[in-house]
């Protein structure tokens, strides 16, 4: 039994393994940080990663290379910065076989002069094993680098230190230490440039870039081939009365060649240029040739790869398919060029692609750089994982570029020389920080908040949470103008919070803060059976606030919501509720022979009320003037803050000094034993009480 369950389980787990290796993954990220970072290069690395190159800027000193491992995820493994106090490009990698890496590109922080071919060598771990410049006196570039079957490395790209003043085609071939070997300059009458190159069958190599020597228009499509030292075994060129270029080159599986780069329309309209497609067989002889893009042009063809039925992949980039002013483009043909399909990745900024590899299962990662997803206002790295039919999870759209034919003629030759000086540059390893965005986490927020405790109060808070997106995030509240995450001394009302991301994303969100009811209460109160008893009370009846309520009375002492064994008196009850909101009212509680507050009020006036604390107490019968009375005021706690005889019609009282808050007052006629008092308006033991605010 256990050895049955043991083989189904191994059934199952080998099944869903075949199952998660075949399945297609498909995803975007951004790398970036502070200044800008472009990503010019992506290559699958010994372990199942992937290895990236990319121009860093800001992160240590002007320009520097940068080299960054990630896994199949595009989980950010390791990242390394490599260059001088001036300014380093990188343009391309390579996987050693070692299980390292080389970079090459060019430095002006150390060399000959001017800018110098500058070649980085690390190992698996982006260690720096050795550096290494060649070059002269003027302007030098390593654009693509490859390793050979003897460990050592070529490199391609553009010299004018050798050759003559303008650019011209160069070759470098160094040792697995680094050491200068050869070089090899073409130069003609023109400009020269090689953009890009491939190992081919025959241990040589095939280079492709452009030439203005003796063109068919401004500039040619150009390709040579050379074998294992870097001589030349033929040289060819393509072209139209235009400016024509290639910029990456691969052996087809019937060991001929094919070239993508971009051609111009025509002579007269500027940018004017298509995807280029261009078929050879083994000795360079063109087969044929199609243009991809939009009427009249902005696409560029930068990389390529042949599929298993021998169609291809062309990856570039495209003004006017997409969403933006630049967007990456890939698209598909059959063996003969003919399209397949398309595929536009960006938003409404700029997005540019310059290589991309294919995956496991048959789709394609590209690298790339993009304004719409960064971490700042600058560039950040851009990956962009595809299916085999070039389908993403977010940011793509299904384009149709335009298939032409161009009529181009083709011809061969160019000279040849050597130059080049090897320098062992000083160069500073760095470990910059790097934040990893997922441009298909598509922006989201959630909100929580804290209500106002008290009715009419202003402590309420509102908080936004966003997910996804790219950040930093900003926040705009209304109608507060808060540009926080948490939106502070909110009273009841709703609120609206917009949440932006790096790539302008915005969602809103709105959060409605409400309050509890107003607390109130209407005071129920039981006489003195007599103006010596103590046999009165009084009732809080309270409502509104955030039960459960606590009560304190003074002077009684009691601490519910009655207050009982009262004798003839004013009392004072503050009530708290659950949110410490606090209510104060007052009872009076007379006996049988005293006169009804409301009866003796009009003849008695307080003013101003609300007053800033000086007042006049006025008595509103001239009889009155030869009575004495108590006069006594007290805060919401029912302590004394002020106590005085009078007797007086108008008195002046000055209580400045005493916080802002709710008083009370309380007037009371004397019951002196014998005489009686002489008044028309008023009654012995007569008290009469009310409220004061000092504002």
């Amino acid at each position: 039994m256990k050895i049955k369950f043991l083989s189904l389980l191994l059934l199952l787990t080998s099944h869903f393994l075949v199952l998660n290796s075949v399945f297609p993954q498909t995803f975007q990220r951004t790398y970036g940080n502070t200044g800008s970072q472009t990503g010019t290069c992506i290559q699958p690395t010994l372990d199942g990663n992937y290895i990236i190159s990319a121009m860093a800027t800001g992160l240590s000193y002007s320009d520097d290379f940068m080299l960054m491992k990630i896994n199949t995820a595009g989980g950010l493994l390791w990242k390394k910065t490599y260059g001088g106090t001036l300014s380093e490009r990188p343009y391309y990698v390579s996987a050693c076989t070692d299980g390292g890496y080389i970079m090459s590109g060019s430095t002006n922080s150390f060399g000959a002069g001017g800018a110098d071919v500058y070649l980085v060598r690390t190992d698996s771990d982006g260690n720096l094993l050795w550096s290494k410049t060649v070059g002269g006196s003027s302007d030098d570039i390593g654009w693509f680098v490859v390793q050979m079957s003897d460990g050592g490395f070529i490199t391609c790209g553009g010299t004018k230190s050798f050759g003559g003043p303008t650019w011209n085609g160069y070759l470098i071939k160094n040792d697995s230490d680094g050491n200068l070997l050869w070089t090899k300059v073409f130069n003609g009458t023109g400009g020269e440039f090689f953009n890009g190159m491939s190992k081919t069958s025959d241990g040589g190599v095939i280079v492709t870039g452009y030439t203005s020597t003796n063109s068919f228009g401004s500039s040619d499509i150009w390709l040579v081939k050379t074998d294992f030292n870097g001589d030349t075994l033929w040289t060819k060129q393509y072209g139209k009365v235009t400016e024509d270029a290639g910029w990456a080159v691969i052996e087809t599986a019937d060991g001929g060649y094919a070239i993508t780069g971009d051609m111009h329309k025509d002579t007269i309209t500027p940018g004017a240029h298509r995807t280029v497609l261009l078929k050879t067989n083994s000795a360079g002889n063109m087969q044929w040739a199609n243009l991809y893009g939009s009427n009249p042009g902005s696409e560029v063809g930068y990389d390529l790869r042949q599929t298993p039925d021998n169609g291809y992949v062309v990856l570039g980039n495209t003004g006017y398919y997409g969403q933006g002013s630049k967007d990456i483009l890939l698209f598909r043909t059959d063996s003969v060029g003919l399209l397949k399909w398309g595929r536009a990745y960006g938003s409404v900024m700029q997005d540019d692609a310059w290589q991309f590899r294919k995956t496991a299962d048959e789709g394609n990662i590209i690298i790339a750089a993009t304004e719409n997803f960064s971490a700042n206002t600058n560039w950040d790295i851009y990956l962009v994982q595809t299916d085999s039919l070039g389908q993403d999870s977010c940011f793509e759209s299904s384009v149709t570029p335009e298939v032409f034919t161009p009529f181009l003629q083709e011809r061969s030759g160019i000279n040849i020389v050597s130059g080049g000086v090897l320098g062992n540059p000083s160069t500073v390893t760095n470990t910059p920080t790097m934040l990893v965005g997922n441009p298909c986490m598509f922006l989201s927020v959630t909100t929580s908040q804290t209500n106002v405790s008290c009715f009419g109060g202003n402590d309420a808070a509102a908080t936004v949470n966003p997910a996804g997106g790219n950040p930093p995030y900003t926040y705009f509240w209304n109608p507060t103008a808060a540009t926080t995450a948490t939106a502070t001394g909110l009273s009841a009302g709703t609120y609206t919070v917009t949440v932006t991301d790096a790539t302008a994303s915005s969602t809103l969100s709105t959060v409605a803060i409400t309050q509890p009811p107003d607390l109130l209460s209407t005071m129920s109160v039981t006489n003195a059976s007599s103006c010596s008893a103590s046999d009165g009370s009084a009732t809080a009846n309270v409502s509104g606030g955030t039960l459960p309520y606590t009560y304190l009375w003074n002077p009684s002492g009691a601490a519910t919501a009655i207050a009982t064994g009262l004798s003839a008196d004013t009392f004072y009850v503050t009530v708290t509720d659950a949110n410490g909101c606090t209510l104060s009212d007052t009872a009076v509680v007379s006996c049988p022979n005293a006169i009804s507050q409301p009866y003796s009020l009009n003849k008695f006036s307080v003013y101003p009320n609300p007053t800033t604390g000086v007042f006049t107490i006025q008595m509103n019968n001239a009889q009155l003037s030869i009575i004495n009375y108590q006069l006594s005021i007290y805060n919401v706690f029912g302590e004394v803050v002020y106590s005085l005889n009078h007797s007086f019609t108008q008195s002046l009282i000055n209580l400045s000094s005493q916080p802002s808050g709710i008083y009370f007052y309380k007037l009371s006629t004397p019951s002196p034993t014998g005489e009686k008092p002489v008044l028309s308006l008023s009654k012995e033991g007569e008290v009469i009480t009310g409220k004061l605010i000092i504002q």
